[in-house]
């Protein structure tokens, strides 16, 4: 069978706010934070760009259980986060593990 998958391994982009709706408003990846005060943060909300040395890594990409659409994903990422209000945060070594979506044909 044919694989067809949202997320593979690899090292990706990070995206930003596109206003053009043929391609539905963001290309790439987003990290969203919520602080210990309630208030949201995301790496979308760009008032300045990515430094460089940000990265988000998809490190695996798994079938859960011959589900048609569940995968279990894990991965890194570092990067700055926003509040849309001209304020950042800096986000370092961060680690996601997600159920999240595969597809086999």
């Amino acid at each position: 069978p044919t694989e067809f998958q949202f997320f593979a391994p690899g090292t990706l982009g990070f995206g930003s706010y596109n206003t053009d709706s043929t391609n539905v408003g963001v290309d790439g990846v987003v990290i969203a934070y919520t602080d210990e005060h309630g208030k949201a943060w995301s790496s979308d909300l760009l008032f300045g760009q990515q430094p460089s040395n940000s990265s988000f890594t998809i490190a695996s990409h798994t079938a859960v259980d011959d589900l048609l659409y569940g995968a279990r994903t894990r991965g890194t990422f570092s990067c700055v986060v926003f509040d849309g209000l001209g304020d950042s945060l800096e986000l370092r070594g961060g680690k996601f593990h997600a159920r999240t979506i595969f597809k086999q044909q």
